[in-house]
């Protein structure tokens, strides 16, 4: 039994230790040795899940985390106004976020993002964000949408059925052209003052992110067939899945991560709740079901520096360090919460 123990948990330390590697080449990696090391668990959260929840943490905690999920190249997010879905949230026939779905499949959107002559992947979600108008019957039945392109922070507003896939198709293609062009040293500094600055006065962030500059606010595009493409003015979005009819874990420990999220974000003055459009900060909201529930709570980061951020098993009292060390600060993450990383170029509108 001693030998069967450690050949468990010597596994698990060798696929850790590989995985910190791997991820350590993508972005910054906390170490214990670093001289501003805290850790995972604050001390001070006296929030925690209900005791009666079982989590995975407790039950299939010698699963290294890293890779647990796919890489994927595109990530479009169709309000709804809703925190809990049907079981397939987009399988909803005539609406927007179907066609999505089915456009997301084909072979001229995955070709579109794919890389070197491969074919890419593409996640469709349903969210919490408000509807572009929720006193249009359109909007309500689902006929017409708001998309946000991520990691591209750009929405189109007002899709409507017939025309997803020629409008997508165009404005992705411009996007990832636009992206590629500004891939010099100038878009790479903009986009590290503009982490500095996030973690310091408002005032200064809303300034630096609205951008002083033509090449930090102009969009490469502002209608495509008649629809208006706009940039997203946050510095950060938060995912977190709340997707009940999945799984219920989801739907109890993702307002209580969220409520944590909020709480600290709003006393840095930082976080954009509804209504709220000030450029900087932060939104958090709640998609449907993103994939290994098991391992509740799932938290996506999407970064305006090109930083993907997919953690997982994190509890309330992770969540200041999280905000302080993945979203805020220097983009550091824990590798044992690492489910996925990925990295673009920095958004310089």
């Amino acid at each position: 039994m001693v030998a069967l123990f450690a050949k468990i948990f010597g596994s698990k330390a060798a696929d850790l230790a590989k995985a910190k590697a791997e991820i350590a080449e993508i972005i910054p990696v906390v170490n214990e040795s670093d001289d501003d090391t805290c850790s995972m668990d604050c001390g001070a959260c006296t929030t925690s899940f209900p005791s009666s929840l079982k989590l995975s943490d407790e039950d299939d905690g010698n699963t290294v985390l890293w890779r647990s999920t796919a890489n994927y190249d595109l990530h479009c997010v169709v309000p709804t106004g809703k925190t809990d879905w049907i079981r397939d949230a987009t399988d909803v026939r005539g609406t927007v976020k179907k066609q999505i779905a089915e456009w997301s499949k084909s072979n001229t959107a995955t070709k579109l993002v794919g890389k070197d002559g491969e074919r890419g992947s593409i996640k469709v979600s349903t969210s919490s964000l408000p509807l572009g108008d929720e006193m249009d019957p359109a909007y309500i039945n689902g006929t017409k949408a708001d998309v946000l392109l991520l990691p591209y922070f750009v929405w189109v507003h007002g899709l409507t059925v017939d025309k997803v896939d020629s409008v997508l198709t165009e404005v992705v293609d411009i996007l990832q052209k636009a992206q590629e062009d500004k891939s010099g040293d100038d878009t790479a500094e903009l986009a590290g003052e503009t982490t500095k600055l996030a973690i310091g006065e408002a005032e200064e962030t809303t300034t630096l992110l609205v951008g002083e500059t033509e090449e930090a606010t102009k969009l490469p595009v502002g209608e495509v067939q008649g629809f208006a493409v706009k940039a997203c003015g946050f510095q950060s979005h938060i995912f977190l899945c709340s997707h009940q009819t999945r799984d219920k874990r989801c739907g109890i420990t993702a307002p209580i991560m969220k409520r944590e999220m909020e709480d600290i974000l709003r006393d840095k003055d930082l976080l954009r709740d509804y209504g709220d459009d000030r450029a900087g900060g932060v939104k958090v909201s709640f998609v449907n079901h993103v994939g290994g529930h098991k391992y509740t709570a799932n938290v996506m980061i999407y970064k305006k520096n090109g930083d993907m951020i997919w953690l997982a098993r994190c509890h309330p009292k992770n969540v200041q360090l999280i905000l302080e060390e993945s979203v805020l600060g220097k983009g550091r993450v824990w590798a044992e919460k690492v489910r996925l990383v990925q990295k673009t170029n920095p958004i310089a509108w």
